[in-house]
């Protein structure tokens, strides 16, 4: 288990002139990178994709933009996600203060392109009662980017025994309090004015998601999962899939 914060994750150089925080390295042998950029109302810059990435997408946690990626032209809203299997350079341009979420990975299927919101996925098959809380799939494995994207709810006063053991997963909280404990180790979840919590779970980690206050993460799964994936939580084993 690796857990990065927010506020003291190493600086990347993703952007040509906005510096980003990387919660997610090449050294953490994850299969995607994930950073985390802040961009001021009126600016605009490119996002290039790191050497041997295939695959990229952008979800907007807070403010307004207008992006070009993969030849479209796209408005990003709050929990508005774009994608594409094209390592070609994104551009953004921020109407609001914008807080930017940036995944790479490597693609499937190269030329896909995905664009896709929150509000579309609520009630369908993408929108998925996982066990404690709800897990809102904006990109699962048929749609070929190499990598899952969900914004995951966790629901308050839950305590969840899991553990991945066919994927690797990334749990950044940017919303909620709890703390992650698992063998030799545990730690809070800390949001709030900017901060954020990154759970990088390159071992396969066995681990307890206790959510104190109902939260919300982004989770990141490589290889991608299915979709249609939920926890048993009967049997005393960690659930898995």
């Amino acid at each position: 288990m690796i857990v990065r914060q927010y506020s003291s994750a190493p600086r990347a150089d993703i952007f040509a002139s906005h510096r980003s925080r990387r919660l997610v390295s090449p050294e953490d042998r994850m299969g995607h990178l994930l950073f985390d950029t802040t961009i001021e109302a009126g600016e605009r810059d490119n996002a290039a994709a790191p050497a041997g990435m295939t695959a990229q997408a952008h979800y907007c946690v807070a403010g307004r933009a207008v992006a070009t990626i993969a030849g479209r032209r796209v408005v990003l809203f709050p929990g508005k996600l774009i994608a594409a299997g094209d390592a070609r350079a994104c551009t953004i341009a921020a109407r609001e203060r914008l807080k930017i979420c940036s995944v790479y990975g490597v693609a499937d299927e190269q030329g896909v392109f995905v664009e896709r919101s929150l509000a579309e996925i609520e009630g369908t098959e993408r929108d998925v009662y996982w066990g404690a809380g709800y897990s809102k799939r904006l990109l699962v494995r048929r749609d070929g980017l190499g990598f899952a994207f969900c914004v995951t709810i966790g629901h308050a006063d839950r305590d969840s025994s899991l553990q991945y053991r066919n994927h690797l997963e990334t749990c950044y909280y940017i919303q909620g309090a709890g703390e992650y404990v698992w063998r030799g180790g545990s730690h809070r979840i800390r949001t709030g004015n900017g901060e954020g919590t990154a759970f990088v779970m390159n071992r396969h980690d066995a681990h307890r998601m206790v959510i104190r206050e109902e939260s919300v993460c982004l989770s990141i799964f490589t290889p991608a999962i299915e979709g249609s994936e939920a926890h048993d939580f009967t049997k005393e084993a960690a659930s898995s899939y």
